[in-house]
């Protein structure tokens, strides 16, 4: 080594350890069981509200998923979330679907802990806190809308 810098394109190529964070969560993830993102009997109705939208171009005003409710008013509440999914499952099927999720978990949580981070600059206990976080949460890791507003909580902040 002659001592000089290296090239700024290089110190891009080279990972942070919240990179190697979102790695190690999705590659877990993946290496796991991704068929328990599919554990929620409402992930279903999702996508095939999301097939309709994307059909009919617009959102369901009325009930077409129960049978003692059916045709009354009905808010889709989640009904972005639905599209992408209906969307995923439409190009890629359940795999689709399952990677998104995992993808958007992963990410959720590397950004909690660069926001934890930030905050306390205290790395051991933002890595303390990431880890109770990420622990506690894997009961809701499901192919389902809810993943969408973790993530857009942390954006906002």
């Amino acid at each position: 080594m002659n001592g000089s810098k290296a090239p700024r394109w290089l110190h891009a190529l080279i990972p942070s350890v919240t990179d190697v964070i979102f790695l190690v969560i999705f590659v877990g993830m993946v290496r796991g069981d991704l068929s328990s993102l599919l554990e929620d009997g409402d992930t279903g109705w999702h996508i095939r509200n999301g097939e309709i939208i994307l059909k009919q171009l617009s959102v369901p005003a009325r009930d077409a998923f129960s049978y003692t409710m059916s045709g009354k008013p009905w808010y889709a509440w989640e009904w972005l979330a639905d599209i992408l999914f209906g969307a995923l499952h439409k190009a890629w099927g359940l795999n689709g679907v399952v990677v998104c999720s995992a993808l958007v978990i992963a990410f959720t949580f590397t950004l909690w802990l660069k926001l934890i981070i930030t905050r306390t600059k205290n790395v051991v206990l933002a890595f303390a806190l990431a880890l109770l976080s990420l622990i506690v949460s894997t009961v809701h890791w499901l192919a389902r809308p809810h993943i969408f507003s973790w993530l857009l909580v942390l954006l906002w902040y």
